[in-house]
């Protein structure tokens, strides 16, 4: 399970920051699902079966989706 920190979206790519300062950009299509967890986490699963936290509220991550 990869951490991360941040995210922005780019055209269709939505493109996050994790906790060593390394990008990864995932392509808005890839994202099978999104939960809210405790304490401000978001959970999100891509294809492929990986599945990442972000350190952002549940309503700020689907933010970048839109």
């Amino acid at each position: 399970m990869t951490d991360l920190l941040s995210g922005v979206r780019i055209g269709p790519w939505v493109v996050f920051r994790d906790q060593e300062g390394m990008r990864h950009a995932v392509k808005q299509g890839a994202i099978l699902s999104i939960s809210e967890c405790e304490g401000d986490v978001t959970s999100i699963v891509m294809t492929g079966s990986r599945t990442a936290l972000i350190r952002q509220t549940f309503d700020r991550v689907l933010t970048w989706f839109r």
